[in-house]
């Protein structure tokens, strides 16, 4: 029997991660109060844009890592979305446009989206059950805000528990 240090044996769902721009095409002041009151001065699970959406694996939706800048001479304000199985990004960006003005233009500029199996299925049973024979502990099967090989390798369940001294990047260098 070894001894992990890992706290994620197995990942059978990861969230959906998405850039989102708005882009300027009117007034300065549109955009700034646009800006301020639905994304700056909102919690951070999209309440205000409309796209609070949330499931029971991966709860709610998470907006972070805003950023501002230009885009063909345009102002444009970019947001992280780190978004739960519950609705497909084309969904989130047509809930979003509900609520932005006609001037600002929604973008999605980069999207991965959700990967997720049955926590119940073979082979997620299969390799927690694995996990719990090499290293004589039992942990159920967890999602992650993160993206692993799953997010670019399509029919794959991110897998791999850490050992001893695994936390370090390389553990045979100095």
């Amino acid at each position: 029997m070894v001894d992990a240090d890992c706290k994620w044996p197995v990942v059978y769902g990861e969230r959906g991660r998405a850039l989102v721009q708005f882009v300027n095409h009117g007034s300065l002041d549109t955009f700034n109060a646009f800006v301020n009151e639905y994304i700056l001065s909102s919690p951070t699970n999209g309440v205000k844009l409309g796209i609070n959406v949330r499931d029971d694996d991966f709860g709610e939706m998470i907006m972070r890592g805003y950023k501002l800048g230009v885009i063909e001479e345009n102002l444009m304000f970019q947001i992280s979305l780190s978004y739960p199985n519950a609705k497909p990004i084309s969904e989130l960006i047509e809930m979003i446009k509900v609520v932005v003005p006609d001037s600002i233009e929604v973008i999605c500029a980069h999207n991965w989206d959700p990967v997720f199996y049955d926590k119940e299925s073979q082979e997620i049973t299969l390799l927690t059950d694995a996990y719990e024979e090499v290293t004589g502990t039992r942990l159920l099967p967890v999602t992650t805000t993160g993206g692993t090989y799953a997010k670019i390798i399509p029919n794959i369940i991110a897998y791999g528990p850490s050992f001893p001294v695994s936390k370090r990047y390389c553990p045979f260098t100095r």
